[in-house]
């Protein structure tokens, strides 16, 4: 367990208190408060509204109380034994305390054994306080009566637990180094003052467990509404109060540091073993992990082709190539849902997509609607005769999914709607809710005791994962939540892990509320890992982590064996102050909080542009400049090792395994800028300017000396494919040495004019479609034929330019028997594959863009 030592503090803030003293009374009746910043809505206003009633805060001159700043140390002690003492007195009893407006309150706590100061004789009444240390206090200056402290306990346990039993704790602190604000002090005084026994409070357990469970809707509540507070209310106004007063952290003596199944079959394997009109040899999405399929807007079945095209998903019946014809276009019910990705598995087609909620709700804030993500399953028996067998719809936005096996897993991310909480607390407006088909009216995801929140998280998002049977309707969706967020999802059979990346920038001095919208230093950049327990539908959560630095894309993780590894990426490469660092981290699988071994600082002032996990070795490629491409080796988990390292112009956004000792990579050439110096007079020339597309082999046979086997050339600047973003684009056949991918090609006309010609220069789009290529590794990289959906290709001189998301613009190539297939959303066309001779060409009827909806007040 983290303990928090028992020094104090951090930054300074300087207070006007005029503190005429009364005696405190059991109740208060709420008025409205005088102080500018603090509205009727913010959290904490009863609490300050207390003490201003009692004459024992004035606030600041220009009449704000600021109840987001951090509280200092002479704030603390003045508000604290302003509550307990009616005539405290002394001075001169530190060395930095004399007979300052907070010197009779402080060396009466001095007087009275609740402080001790530094051992340099100081008490440093500038410096703020964390929750540990101010519980303690308040806790000996109200007399609490305190259990004994336990060996091996740490020291606050006591405080803690026993302001936990007085519901002495505010629910917006959620760890017990949490720096705490003025708000705080005054609702937490006022508590105890005024036997305040109907608030939700923390508990010790909560405040020190790494990811704790919300305690009841209650205390879900009151964290909702101080969001709320935080991002509708208090955000100009803090705002002003920040901006002139940011300044560099600076540390204190108490500164703590944060801390048997099979795998599922594939498309391939769900297929019937050949048969009429069906091939059983046939490509399937390119994912990540074996036996983890990945949702795509292409899929096929040997039989029939599915095209994701704008508001419907089309039906072709592919194979054999000579009867290619639509056979269904599929419109789903809800009339709003936009289709995004889907899944095929046997006769169930699943389509994922987003909905729009404008419906009235009356929690007090008039008219508001919601992003819904949206899942229908799909019986495809009978292709004629679609049956919509089960839609769920979820509040929030899709963060990815995974299917594994019979059961699809979705990842979603939902802000809640801010409001009361109906009668009965039942979380409904704040915890996410989901409405499946077979029920008739919405419900919460969970309770709002199983809740789960990211301490230190600024944000009220809420973070779940839903695990649906797409074979049997009837079986009940299991979802876990937290609070909180996440960006990137990696799944391996048994389990997935959801990342996010945290900045723990230093507090604010006027305002620490806002220090989440400043992207913090390279120091304090962290990834944070939770992990989630899949089985047979279940979603369990298991564990959580954290390693320095911030994730590329799903590629940077990995499960094998006991470990899980992760490459991040630490600081940005603009940095001239702090240049950035990669690493490869190997952490425990089954307890995420241990880290096995680490490789840290590799290439500084870098950054990652592609990795690939591969079984005990890891591939980076990090990129500037030039490309060095790394050859990690992770057999000894404790001692991960550079092996190899290669440095060539370019660089590769994309990394696939051709066999276990070469490795194909996807991604720019690069030039040097140095022509371009007399355009840009005292530029820093320590960058690249990057090209047309470069497809490399890289030879890892030996990995302490990676070779560049073949490159192949693609256009110049400004040719894109989007297998450089997004893998699921790459068709790659390695039974027939064979790989293709979608492209957008531009060249330059004249390069040897520098008036035509320099790095920066962008060609003129010349070719939209597919390119082919065989590989082996005797003879390289062949462009075995192009395929374009244009029936002019001079279209692109004669426009000028060319527009993304055409409807002639090729998405994906599968393959089915001897045949490759180009879609695109206006088109699917058939090729032998052996010759690339055209077999047939079937125009698809495009849909109209989907009308939104209008929501009137």
């Amino acid at each position: 367990m983290k303990q928090v030592r028992r020094g104090i503090f951090l930054i300074a803030a300087v207070a006007i208190f005029a503190m005429p003293l009364y005696a405190f009374s059991q109740s208060v009746t709420v008025t409205s408060t005088k102080f500018n910043d603090v509205s009727a809505e913010h959290p904490f206003i009863k609490g300050i509204t207390y003490l201003k009633g009692k004459g024992l805060v004035k606030g600041y001159g220009d009449g704000t109380f600021q109840p987001d700043s951090s509280v200092s140390r002479a704030e603390f002690i003045t508000m604290v034994m302003a509550s307990v003492n009616t005539n405290p007195q002394g001075s001169n009893c530190f060395k930095d305390v004399k007979d300052e407006w907070f010197a009779k309150f402080v060396c009466q706590a001095k007087t009275q054994k609740l402080i001790s100061g530094y051992n340099d004789g100081t008490f440093k009444p500038n410096n703020n306080i964390n929750f540990a240390e101010a519980s303690v206090i308040l806790a000996k200056a109200n007399k609490l009566s305190l259990e004994a402290l336990k060996a091996g306990e740490p020291w606050y346990k006591p405080a803690t637990v026993k302001f936990a039993a007085q519901k002495g704790i505010p629910v917006t602190i959620d760890y017990m180094d949490k720096k705490i604000s003025r708000g705080e002090t005054a609702e937490m005084i006022y508590r105890i003052k005024a036997k305040i026994k109907t608030k939700p409070t923390k508990t010790f357990e909560a405040l020190t467990a790494p990811l704790p469970k919300i305690s009841s809707c209650g205390e879900l509540k009151e964290k909702v509404a101080a969001f709320q507070y935080t991002q509708n209310y208090g955000r100009d106004i803090m705002y002003k109060m920040a901006l002139p007063m940011m300044s560099p952290t600076t540390t204190g003596a108490s500164q703590d540091t944060a801390a048997e199944e099979t795998a599922a079959p594939s498309e391939s394997e769900n297929a019937a073993e050949g048969g009429e009109g069906k091939s059983d040899d046939y490509s399937s999405t390119n994912v990540q992990v074996e036996g983890v399929d990945e949702a795509d807007v292409i899929k096929n079945d040997g039989e029939f082709i599915y095209v994701i095209s704008k508001n419907s998903v089309r039906i072709v019946k592919a194979f054999p190539p000579e009867q290619m014809a639509q056979v269904a276009k599929l419109v789903l019910s809800d009339k709003s849902f936009t289709p995004s990705d889907m899944y095929v598995a046997g006769n169930k087609l699943v389509v994922l997509g987003s909905t729009y909620d404008g419906t009235e709700r009356a929690y007090g804030y008039g008219y508001y609607g919601g992003s819904k993500t949206e899942l229908f399953v799909v019986d495809m028996t009978d292709k004629a005769n679609l049956k919509e067998e089960r839609s769920v719809k979820f509040d929030g936005n899709e963060i990815s999914s995974r299917r594994i096996g019979k059961y699809v897993y979705v990842v979603v991310n939902n802000s809640p709607v801010y409001s009361t909480l109906e009668k009965g607390d039942t979380g409904i407006g704040v915890v996410p809710t989901y409405l499946d088909s077979l029920n008739d009216t919405a419900k919460p995801v969970c309770g709002c005791a199983d809740i789960r929140f990211m301490p230190r998280y600024e944000e009220p998002n809420m973070l779940y994962v839903a695990g649906i049977n797409i074979e049997d309707s009837t079986e009940a969706i299991s979802n876990q939540t937290i609070m909180g967020s996440g960006d990137t999802v990696y799944s391996s059979v048994d389990n997935m892990y959801i990342a996010t990346t945290q900045y723990d920038t230093p507090a604010v001095d006027k305002f620490e509320s806002f220090a989440p919208f400043y992207r913090g230093n390279s120091s304090t950049e962290k990834t944070v890992v939770f992990q989630f327990a899949l089985n047979a539908g279940k979603v369990e959560y298991k564990a959580q982590g954290s390693v320095k630095g911030h994730l590329l894309n799903q590629f940077a993780m990995d499960e094998n064996g006991e470990t899980f590894r992760l490459a991040t990426t630490i600081g940005e490469v603009w940095d001239s102050v702090k240049p950035s660092t990669n690493n490869i981290f190997v952490l425990n699988k089954n307890d995420l909080k241990v880290t096995l071994g680490s490789v840290q600082d590799i290439a500084p002032g870098e950054k990652i542009y592609s990795v690939r996990f591969i079984g005990n070795r890891a591939y980076m490629v990090t990129f500037k400049k030039v490309d060095p491409f790394f050859v990690i080796d992770l057999t000894d988990s404790a001692n991960p090792k550079i092996l190899g390292a290669l440095k060539i112009p370019g660089y590769s956004d994309y990394l696939h395994p051709y066999d276990e000792n070469h490795i194909i990579g996807f991604g720019k050439d690069a030039v040097d800028p140095a022509n371009v110096e007399e355009e840009w007079p005292g530029r820093d020339f320590d960058f690249a300017w990057y090209q047309g597309i470069k497809i490399a082999l890289f030879d890892v046979t030996d990995p302490t000396n990676p070779k560049m086997m073949f490159k192949e050339m693609i256009g110049d600047r400004g040719t894109e494919s989007e297998v450089l973003n997004n893998h699921k684009a790459l068709l790659f056949d390695k039974k027939r040495n064979l790989f293709a991918l979608p492209v957008t090609v531009a060249e330059i006309k004249d390069k040897t004019s520098k008036d035509q010609y320099t790095g920066d220069t962008y060609g003129t789009t010349v070719f939209q479609g597919a390119y082919v290529y065989t590989l082996d590794l005797v003879n390289g990289f062949q462009l075995k034929g192009k395929i374009t959906h244009y029936e002019d290709p001079s279209v692109f001189a004669k426009q000028g330019y060319y527009w993304y998301g055409d409807n002639n613009e090729i998405k994906r190539i599968v393959s089915i028997g001897d045949y490759l297939y180009t879609i695109s959303l206006g088109k699917i066309k058939a090729v032998l594959r052996d010759t690339m001779v055209e077999k047939k060409a079937l125009p698809l009827e495009v849909d109209e863009e989907p009308v939104e909806p209008i929501y009137v007040e």
